[in-house]
């Protein structure tokens, strides 16, 4: 019994958002599209801020779109879109990057050990992305939100790919979604490599849609700290 978005919602829009949600004919589809993306949206603007209960908060935000089966919430996917480009340029940029560095590296190798001594031994860049996969080790997600400048997306059309990484005990990193709401502090200690990460300031937008069910199986209980952080659209297969 979701009430759909009224129409002077869509009458206000910008621009951008209002040519694209006409392109779907159902107001529910219209109203799943247009929350996606929100979702995205709300992470590529990092650097706008606003105050609540006297602390800065980022734009980001946490949506859940939770419906049946085959019910129209797959059309969330096309939010994507609003997000793919920066994506794409991120990656590439951080894949040339990767290239100039193993090409210096090769090039440093070749040197004499007496050449080495006046030479600095090339840095491996950082992995940049702006969408980071939901199926990524704890470890693997810290480090991606560290390499992002601690700014990042999470977007999957299918929540029980969320929800089956953190069955997984290398893979449980609820903790730090719960702390990035709120932009706390995350720090990650490998003893292998000695290696400290710290992401002091992480600023997070999720979009998630999923069956009932697969809230379930991610959040089972409203008990969980992470339930509360979502904004939910859920409604009935007609």
């Amino acid at each position: 019994n979701t009430p759909r978005l009224p129409e002077s919602v869509y009458k206000n829009l910008p621009s951008v958002l209002r040519d694209s949600v006409d392109l779907f004919q159902d107001a529910l589809e219209k109203d799943v599209f247009l929350i996606g993306a929100m979702a995205v949206i709300s992470g590529c603007l990092p650097n706008i801020r606003g105050v609540y209960f006297d602390e800065q908060y980022s734009a980001h935000l946490y949506a859940f779109i939770t419906a049946p089966a085959g019910s129209g919430k797959g059309k969330m996917k096309w939010a994507r879109f609003f997000g793919q480009s920066i994506h794409d340029h991120v990656v590439e940029k951080s894949q040339t990057a990767q290239d100039e560095y193993a090409l210096k590296l090769e090039q440093y190798n070749n040197l004499t050990a007496k050449e080495r001594q006046n030479e600095e031994k090339p840095r491996e860049p950082q992995h940049k992305m702006f969408f980071i996969p939901a199926n990524s080790s704890s470890s693997a997600f810290i480090q991606a939100l560290s390499d992002n400048d601690f700014t990042a997306v999470i977007f999957e059309t299918e929540a029980d790919t969320l929800a089956g990484t953190f069955k997984q005990e290398w893979g449980n990193f609820s903790d730090v979604l719960r702390k990035a709401f709120h932009h706390e502090r995350t720090s990650l200690f490998r003893r292998k490599d000695h290696e400290f990460i710290d992401i002091k300031d992480p600023h997070l937008a999720i979009a998630l849609s999923g069956t009932p069910r697969q809230v379930q199986n991610m959040m089972p209980d409203t008990e969980n700290g992470l339930f509360s952080r979502f904004l939910y659209y859920a409604f009935e297969d007609n």
